[in-house]
């Protein structure tokens, strides 16, 4: 059975504009920097609790480390906030970047006819 004129392919994916990589490489740096303060605060809190059990007079550094886990448990919930769309984003510009900007469907140019 022929098909419609023309044929049917399916829809081709549009050139990620340069716009779109430099949210991509915001939203991932973004991630990567709320991750690394959540190590930090992690790494930290260890060394004031180290700290307030060795000596009874610094026992505000054991309160100090509880506040630290606190905020790292309420920036649970925003890591992934940037760091799944810069994934999807980064991959996507990626994948473009390695079909080359020929692989986007453009149409027949005037001396290609």
């Amino acid at each position: 059975m022929p098909g419609p004129p023309g044929g049917y392919g399916p829809p081709q994916s549009q050139e990620v504009s340069a716009g779109y990589r430099r949210r991509a490489g915001v939203l991932l740096w973004l991630a990567v920097a709320v991750a690394g303060f959540m190590v930090v605060a992690f790494v930290a809190g260890i060394v004031f609790l180290v700290k307030a059990d060795t000596d009874v007079d610094a026992a505000a550094y054991g309160c100090l480390a509880l506040f630290l886990w606190f905020g790292i448990a309420a920036a649970i919930p925003v890591l992934p906030a940037p760091g799944i769309p810069a994934i999807v984003m980064t991959r996507r510009v990626r994948q473009q970047g390695r079909l080359g900007h020929d692989a986007v469907y453009r149409g027949l140019k005037a001396g290609e006819q």
